[in-house]
């Protein structure tokens, strides 16, 4: 899929808690412009930091927007070794907000981390200062009180800012690579977002295929229990479709990137080249994953993935 405003992304908080949110990119008469911008058109207080393929434009210190530009350029590489393509790079604009009031008043929805808005190529992120969630808080023993909910204040960890920062910079170099008005499929574009946004930085390069650890459990359950797409459906659902059942979706589709990607046979290992080289040539979408899969047999895929996701250990 290429990502637009009524995309919808989940950021994990803590493990066992998963927000599913559909992302608008809701106006606002001040603040900060979209797109791409020149210092004297940055409101009060933000600063602007520019690397080669990024204009990071920030209320954070300039040393947050320092390192958010280097973590970018870093997984671009990667991005580019993935999807390779021979048109010169622009200069991607990236709002990243301190607060996360800002940001929601910016566009984006309660609960996420992050949005790409396509009609200006934009990454919207957030530190996630002053984010609040809905905890239950079980009844106190020997009360006949039933169980309270509590609004909490979260100290997001830095990994879970990043997460959500590569899951959308993925969309947002993948709308600018494949540079067609064809709807990618979503499952591949989506599963593939949370992917990279699983991964570590490492002294050379990444760190990836790590567990997206918040997902695990929830995905073992819906598949013992029949809950989940079959694969045959779910690699054709539409965009709408997928966003209408998000907290089975989005870890089906990055629990089948990830086994793909680690299953260890050479078959399943090409079907992202395949994918990816039928949609650049034909921009359609169904003719792109019968080519991909071409020559499996996607319910004996199923079993295989099945049993190869409920091998994780809960973390």
């Amino acid at each position: 899929m290429i990502a637009r405003p009524a995309d919808v992304t989940l950021v994990a908080v803590f493990r066992g808690f998963a927000l599913a949110c559909v992302l608008l990119l809701a106006g606002c008469a001040g603040g900060p412009r979209r797109g791409l911008v020149v210092a004297t058109q940055l409101p009060e207080g933000w600063t602007l930091h520019e690397t080669e393929h990024y204009q990071v434009q920030t209320d954070a210190s300039p040393a947050a927007a320092a390192r958010l530009g280097r973590k970018l350029e870093k997984i671009l590489a990667l991005y580019r070794e993935f999807l390779p393509s021979d048109r010169e790079l622009p200069r991607f604009p990236v709002k990243f907000f301190r607060s996360y009031q800002d940001y929601l008043d910016y566009g984006g929805e309660e609960g996420s981390g992050g949005f790409y808005d396509e009609s200006h190529l934009e990454l919207v992120a957030t530190r996630f200062e002053n984010f609040t969630m809905e905890v239950d808080v079980p009844a106190r023993p020997g009360s006949s009180g039933a169980k309270a909910t509590r609004i909490v204040r979260v100290a997001m960890p830095q990994e879970k800012v990043d997460a959500a920062l590569y899951h959308e910079a993925w969309h947002q170099y993948l709308h600018w690579a494949v540079d067609t008005d064809g709807e990618f499929p979503t499952w591949f574009d989506e599963g593939m977002g949370d992917y990279f946004g699983q991964a570590k930085p490492a002294r050379e390069g990444f760190d990836l295929g790590r567990l997206h650890t918040d997902w695990v459990e929830a995905l073992q359950e819906a598949i013992r229990a029949g809950r989940h797409v079959p694969l045959a459906d779910f690699v054709r659902l539409s965009r709408d479709d997928y966003y209408d059942r998000p907290m089975v979706c989005y870890p089906e589709g990055w629990a089948l990137v990830h086994f793909l990607r680690h299953s260890g046979n050479p078959l399943h290992l090409a079907v992202a080249d395949r994918l990816l080289e039928v949609f650049l040539r034909t921009g359609k979408d169904v003719e792109a994953v019968d080519a991909a899969f071409r020559g499996i047999d996607l319910g004996v895929l199923e079993e295989e993935w099945k049993a190869y996701v409920l091998r994780w250990p809960v973390p």
